[in-house]
C-alpha cells in the first residue's frame, strides 16, 4: 500500500492479486522458509491476502501449482516442512520421472535447448548421432537442469557445425562413452531365470516391509518412487 515504506509513493497490487482468476507457480516450494510457509497456507485456506501496509484482506481466485525435487513427505516427518501446507498442496501429486528413466526425451530436449539458444544469439547448430549416444548413455544426477547446461556449453565453447562429443564436457564423456560391462558366460545360470520374477518378488517385499508405503519401497529399493509405481502397474502387483 501507499505509505507501507518511505519509498511506497504508491499502490501495487502484487503478484498474488494479478494473478487472480489465473495461476501462481511457486518454484522450489520444498526450500521455503517456516515464515513463508504460514503465510502460503494462510492464503490457501482464506483464498485472500492482505497488502503490506494494510489492515484488510483482499479476496483472490487463483489457482496455485508447485513443485519440488525433495521428498516433502520425509521433510515433514522430519519436521522440516508444515505438514498442514503439505497437506493442502498434494491435493494433485504428478511425480516426474528422473531423466536418466526417460532417455527418449534427452534428443528432444537437446534440440529444444538448441533452438532457444539460437534465439538467445548463439549459431544455429546441428547435433550429431554420436553426442547424442553419449548424452544418452549419461546418468544426469542433475537432471534437465543439467542438461540445458551441458548443451549451453557444447554450443558456447563448439567450434564446427555440429556439435560432436569432444564439444560435451568431460565429465559427460567419461560417463557417456564408458562400454557396458559384459556379462560373463560363468554367470549365467544353469537353468533359465526370468528376472521379472526376481523384480516382482523384490517389489513385493519392500511393500510388506514398509506397510505398503511406496515411497518407502521405493527408497529401500533405491528407484524413484515414479519407476516403482510404472512397475506396479506393469506386473499387476497389488500392495
Amino acid at each position: 500500500m501507499k505509505g507501507a515504506f518511505t519509498s511506497a509513493d504508491h499502490s501495487t497490487p502484487g503478484l498474488l492479486r494479478a494473478a487472480e482468476n489465473g495461476t501462481v507457480f511457486f518454484d522450489e516450494v520444498g526450500e521455503f522458509s517456516f515464515k513463508m510457509q504460514a503465510k502460503l497456507l494462510r492464503t490457501i485456506q482464506e483464498h485472500a491476502v492482505r497488502p503490506l501496509g494494510s489492515v484488510k484482506s483482499v479476496n483472490v481466485d487463483i489457482r496455485i501449482l508447485s513443485d519440488t525435487n525433495r521428498d516433502l513427505g520425509s521433510d515433514v516427518a522430519k519436521g522440516r516442512f508444515r505438514e498442514d501446507l503439505y497437506y493442502r498442496l498434494s491435493g494433485v501429486t504428478l511425480i516426474v520421472p528422473l531423466l536418466r528413466e526417460r532417455v527418449d526425451d534427452i534428443p528432444l530436449l537437446a534440440r529444444h535447448f538448441m533452438e532457444r539458444l539460437v534465439k538467445e544469439g548463439f549459431s544455429s547448430r546441428m547435433v550429431s548421432d554420436d553426442a547424442l549416444a553419449v548424452l544418452c548413455r549419461y546418468a544426469w544426477p542433475g537432471n534437465v537442469r543439467e542438461l540445458e547446461n551441458v548443451i549451453r556449453h557444447a554450443m558456447a565453447f563448439g567450434t564446427g557445425d555440429t556439435i560432436t562429443p569432444e564439444d560435451l564436457p568431460d565429465v559427460i564423456n567419461e560417463e557417456g562413452e564408458r562400454p557396458a560391462e559384459a556379462l560373463s558366460v560363468a554367470s549365467v545360470p544353469p537353468e533359465p531365470v526370468l528376472m521379472v520374477d526376481h523384480e516382482v518378488q523384490a517389489i513385493r517385499n519392500a511393500l510388506v516391509k514398509t506397510f505398503g508405503s511406496r515411497r518407502k519401497a521405493a527408497r529401500l529399493l533405491g528407484i524413484s518412487e515414479a519407476f516403482l509405481y510404472r512397475r506396479i502397474k506393469k506386473y499387476y502387483i497389488l500392495d
